[in-house]
């Protein structure tokens, strides 16, 4: 599944002696704590993820957000001309990073109504001999969800790595991460930038099988995860009561939104903490951007679609009372 030339290279291991006095590192003395590098292996986050989603902390890597784990999973995987699966619309982010390595990202089209036709996608990537597929679930920007057992009919036809990113998860779907021990090529993706609302703090994790983890951690730079970083994760983590409450409102906020804006617009339904819609009045993200609101305006295939994030309740308030004012 991984390059032959990744599998036999050895990770980078700062030495982690627990010692009083460190001088090994040409570190300052001044302003500690942060004076000194961060733990490389981020331990004490590992292990309070690991006993969130009830695996190892040896199935898990944490990275600069999720962005990164993609980025070091491909750099793993892919050679230039090799084919990496995905579906459409979605993360431009896999594309990119795909073409930087020479890589051909071949989009599978979603229906009409942004679904997904399960079979003609496995058929797709039997044709193609993807080296790399990649699920994106709920998906951003148009929010469809997969079910666990459609993920698990790519995983039953494909030995090849097959990335299922999970960053907006909390807000809908079934995550897989249960699976990674029966489907070894499986790869879950998971961020705290939006359900914990750390997208400034950039912290995101891998989960899968231990020796997936080995491989990856041979390409992951040392001491990708701040302190700083570290630390805030570990604090948002302990909240775990405090996040559900967030999202459920979130969740319910959502559906509100959603049954405001059907007879304006035509809504999609969304797993995810946005909301995805048609409109065929071309000046609405000039009116909204007049009114001091911005929303996620789409071009070219795209072009009428828009996505707006589940915002705070003033927030939604002040956007349902501009859309209000420009649909009267």
């Amino acid at each position: 599944m991984f390059k032959k030339s990744i599998v036999s290279i050895d990770a980078y291991h700062p030495q982690q002696n627990p010692c009083a006095i460190i001088l090994d590192a040409n570190e300052s003395y001044v302003n500690a704590p942060y004076n000194r590098y961060p733990d490389p292996v981020a331990g004490a986050l590992r292990g309070e993820i690991a006993n969130l989603q009830s695996v190892s902390p040896d199935e898990i890597i944490v990275g600069n957000g999720s962005s990164e784990l993609i980025d070091l999973v491909m750099k793993c995987t892919l050679s230039p001309g090799d084919q990496v699966l995905t579906f459409g619309p979605t993360f431009s982010i896999y594309e990119l990073n795909a073409t930087i390595l020479g890589a051909e990202t071949r989009t599978y089209a979603l229906d009409e109504n942004f679904k997904l036709n399960i079979d003609g996608f496995i058929e797709r990537m039997k044709e193609l001999q993807a080296k790399l597929v990649i699920l994106c679930n709920p998906n951003n920007p148009t929010g469809t969800l997969l079910t666990a057992d459609e993920i698990v009919k790519v995983l039953e036809a494909s030995s090849s790595i097959v990335i299922v990113d999970e960053a907006y998860i909390e807000f809908g779907g079934q995550s897989v991460i249960s699976l990674i021990n029966r489907y070894p090529q499986l790869v879950v993706l998971r961020t705290l930038s939006k359900a914990y609302g750390l997208a400034g703090v950039r912290v995101g994790y891998m989960v899968s099988c231990k020796s997936n983890v080995q491989v990856v951690n041979k390409v992951r730079p040392p001491y990708n995860l701040s302190v700083v970083a570290q630390e805030i994760a570990l604090e948002a983590l302990s909240k775990g009561q405090e996040l559900q409450g967030a999202i459920e409102d979130i969740k319910v906020a959502r559906e509100d939104i959603k049954a405001f804006l059907a007879p304006k617009v035509r809504v999609y339904p969304s797993g995810g903490n946005f909301i995805f819609f048609y409109t065929d009045k071309e000046t609405l993200f000039e009116e909204l951007l007049a009114k001091g609101i911005r929303i996620r305006k789409y071009s070219g295939n795209l072009k009428g679609y828009f996505r707006i994030t589940i915002g705070s309740a003033e927030e939604n308030t002040s956007f349902v009372q501009a859309m209000e004012a420009i649909y009267e």
